[in-house]
This record gives structure tokens, C-alpha cells and sequence, in this order.
């Protein structure tokens, strides 16, 4: 564990962490790059909590009509952990946007696990579950927190994919022009994508 982490977790000061590791409190062992790498059992019986090394699940779809799929993610992620010996402790899942944030309350659930040191794996199926946007961001983040993210699939699920994109163009389509348009434009523009997608299908 980083030295910011766990001045972050202990709410200590750099100073109080060196006389920690002195007095034995706080193993720490240097790496080759010459960085600092605190035990996180130890960080962890300092403050008081016990680390679960929980291994999560996370699947996410864009609206309710993929709740079959969001299903069927699920219940892959858990075989694929199962074919592996890995025992699977919490899953989270959302049915929202993959580029809006506001309505994914489980992806939040999971990250106060992950910023809390509670989370050793978080498995998806697909990049783009987890964020269609800034994935290498979070893949940082958690790594920061000694949470690595396991993408079961290499390729996305182009049909999905493309059910998605469209929607949430759409939903972006509507939101901006509701702000400069009439709604019989936004309107109008909505009709024009969705005739668009079921030409395509």
C-alpha cells in the first residue's frame, strides 16, 4: 500500500507513520523502483478494521428492456469466478447510462468499498460496463486501493453496444436541446434516430 493511502485510511500525518514503521507498528518493504510499500494488514489492525479482500461482481445496462441481459452478465461473471475457485462476496449491478453517473447508486456502493480498502477484485464483463468513458481512470484508481478489475470479455458486445450508444445519444440529443430547440424539434430528432436504429436492425 502507497504511503498516501495510508496516511488517507490512518488520517495520520507523514511523521506519525514514520515512527509507526520504527516502532514496528507498520511492516514496510522497498521496491526495486525504490517506493515504499506498507503492509495493508497492518494499516488495517492500526485503525482498527479488518480487511475482506471482497471479490465483487458488477454489471450494469443501459434501460430496463436489457434486464435480460444485465441477468445474463451476472450469471456469467458468477461462472466464470466459479470456474476459477473464486468465491464471489458482494454483486452490485445498475440499470443507467454508462456515460451519466447520477443514477448509478450501486456503482457508488461499490466505490466506497474500494476506496475504503475493502475490495481485492471487481469483475465485469466488459470494459464499458464499468464506465464507457474513462476506463483506465478507474482501472488507476482502484489499483491505488489495492482493487484490480478483471474484464472477463476482451470484445465488446456489439449489439448491445450499439443498442446503447444510440440510446444514450438520444438521451444526450434531448437533454441539450431541450436547453436551444422546440420540443417538436427535439421530438422530431428522437423519431429520426430511432427510425434510423430499426432500419439498421
Amino acid at each position: 500500500m502507497k504511503a498516501i493511502n495510508v496516511l488517507k485510511l490512518a488520517n495520520i500525518s507523514r511523521r506519525h507513520l514514520s515512527r509507526l514503521v520504527k516502532r514496528g507498528k507498520i511492516r514496510v518493504i522497498v521496491k526495486p523502483s525504490g517506493q515504499y510499500d506498507y503492509n495493508p494488514d497492518d494499516v488495517y489492525q492500526y485503525i482498527g478494521k479488518t480487511r475482506q479482500n471482497m471479490n465483487i461482481i458488477y454489471a450494469r445496462v443501459s434501460t430496463p428492456k436489457q434486464k435480460a441481459d444485465l441477468t445474463r452478465q451476472i450469471e456469467t461473471l458468477e461462472a466464470f469466478c466459479l470456474a476459477q475457485g473464486i468465491k464471489v462476496d458482494r454483486v452490485f449491478s445498475d440499470i443507467a447510462s454508462g456515460i451519466n453517473f447520477e443514477k448509478r447508486k450501486n456503482f457508488f456502493s461499490l466505490l466506497d468499498l474500494v476506496l475504503d480498502g475493502q475490495v481485492e477484485k471487481v469483475f465485469i464483463s466488459y470494459k464499458d460496463r464499468l464506465s464507457r468513458v474513462g476506463f483506465s481512470l478507474f482501472k488507476h484508481l482502484f489499483l491505488k486501493f489495492g482493487t484490480e478489475i478483471i474484464v472477463a470479455n476482451g470484445h465488446s458486445n456489439e449489439k448491445l453496444d450499439s443498442e446503447e450508444i444510440m440510446n444514450e445519444i438520444i438521451t444526450l440529443i434531448h437533454c441539450f436541446s431541450m436547453k436551444h430547440y422546440s420540443k417538436r424539434r427535439v421530438k422530431r430528432a428522437i423519431e429520426v434516430l430511432n427510425a434510423s436504429t430499426e432500419n439498421q436492425d
